[in-house]
């Protein structure tokens, strides 16, 4: 009997984790086909151009990064039941997953091209790194002294305000670490510093910290993980409001309440900051105590993506491009300048010109379709997963 109710927390555990990672991914595909496709002239956080919808629109998808970083850090600890077993395969992992985002992301998800000219070193580079360092933390150091780690560095991260420049020669080094920067390593090359590892890790150490509440019974962790994410949440409108530590960027009264609470909202994610990270993972954890009350039929589609992110993140940026490609196509103008090297078109493929561009409208149609098309390459690849377990699945 105790062994049939361990069995089904587990299965409990993991179907909430699978959820809110599902959630996650399906709002991160919102924000990368707006990159793609927008014909806004402006940054959607520029408090002097924006508008409300798309303020909303980029703000929803800053839960995303720190929901998947966390939640590794959760993975990670319940894979190795906290006794840092496992630590070659997690480094391994993280290596595999560094050289994804040099080798695949960058030039055939956001570029189309493979001169290897501009390179994003974004989110999937941000996880392997952060995987390399918790390896050698939980080798050395039980979980609650990583997760002592993990919160001092989220906590304390600000404070440090050490830009790359002040390195020297090692600016780059340090960059990589714990700054965004941009930077040309030799000519005709840059390499974009989006994802610092440092703070990132801080965030994936704290998941594996916490990794001991998701083997309680669901009725004990659902209770803990609201009330967490209620107090963080908490603490991060107080701190924010205060304006004394956690955020290098101030809010400002605005026009009206409306543009006020955007301009309260807008944390600064690249670093992520101490109120960033509050304002982000506090509603990831209400959600992670609230997943297991979803209807079943749209929890389980959830589940579904949230145990294949890996394979769902490597598609969708290829298939946004291309969507993207087909819409400059069928609006008549020419898109071979689409696959040039991103070095020579800007931050995003659509920002030579928002001629290109659509309206927000448009953007989310494109989104629901390209969700459409991903579902079943993912149920499909799940299913594969399933049945056949080879060694490799377990790197995508």
């Amino acid at each position: 009997m105790h062994q049939q109710t361990a069995s089904r927390a587990t299965n409990l555990r993991l179907t909430s984790i699978d959820i809110v990672r599902g959630l996650a991914m399906i709002v991160m595909a919102l924000d990368h086909i707006r990159e793609f496709v927008s014909n806004a002239p402006f940054d959607p956080t520029d408090m002097s151009q924006t508008t409300p919808a798309y303020f909303f629109t980029r703000w929803i998808t800053h839960l995303c990064a720190p929901t998947f970083v966390f939640l590794a850090g959760v993975s990670v600890f319940l894979a190795s039941a906290g006794e840092g077993r496992g630590t070659g395969t997690l480094i391994s992992r993280g290596l595999w997953l560094m050289l994804l985002e040099v080798a695949f992301v960058t030039p055939l998800g956001w570029a189309f091209n493979l001169h290897y000219g501009f390179v994003r070193l974004q989110v999937i580079w941000a996880i392997g790194g952060s995987m390399i360092l918790l390896a050698l933390a939980a080798r050395v150091a039980a979980p609650r002294i990583v997760l002592a780690i993990g919160l001092a560095i989220v906590l304390l991260h600000d404070g440090l305000n050490a830009h790359a420049e002040i390195f020297g020669a090692m600016a780059p080094a340090w960059a990589v670490l714990d700054d965004f920067q941009i930077f040309k390593p030799w000519p005709g090359h840059v390499i974009a510093s989006i994802y610092p590892v440092l703070p990132w890790f801080g965030i994936m150490a704290a998941g594996y910290g916490m990794g001991g509440l998701f083997q309680l019974p669901a009725e004990r962790r659902g209770p803990i993980l609201r009330n967490l994410g209620l107090t963080m949440i908490a603490a991060f409108i107080a701190l924010r409001a205060a304006q004394l530590y956690g955020d290098p960027k101030p809010w400002l009264l605005q026009r009206d309440g409306l543009f006020t609470l955007m301009s309260f909202l807008n944390c600064t994610k690249y670093p992520p900051s101490l109120l960033y990270t509050l304002m982000t993972l506090g509603p990831a954890l209400l959600l992670l105590g609230l997943a297991e009350r979803l209807p079943l039929v749209l929890a389980d589609r959830l589940v579904l993506l949230g145990r294949v992110p890996l394979f769902f993140y490597l598609l969708h940026l290829p298939l946004y491009h291309a969507l993207s490609v087909l819409v400059v196509w069928a609006r008549g103008y020419p898109v071979g300048w689409m696959f040039v090297d991103a070095i020579t078109i800007g931050h995003t493929p659509l920002s030579a010109s928002t001629d290109y561009g659509i309206g927000l409208g448009g953007v989310y149609a494109i989104w629901v379709c390209g969700l459409l098309l991903l579902y079943p390459a993912c149920k499909a690849y799940a299913r594969i997963k399933r049945t056949r377990r080879h060694h490799w699945m377990t790197y995508l």
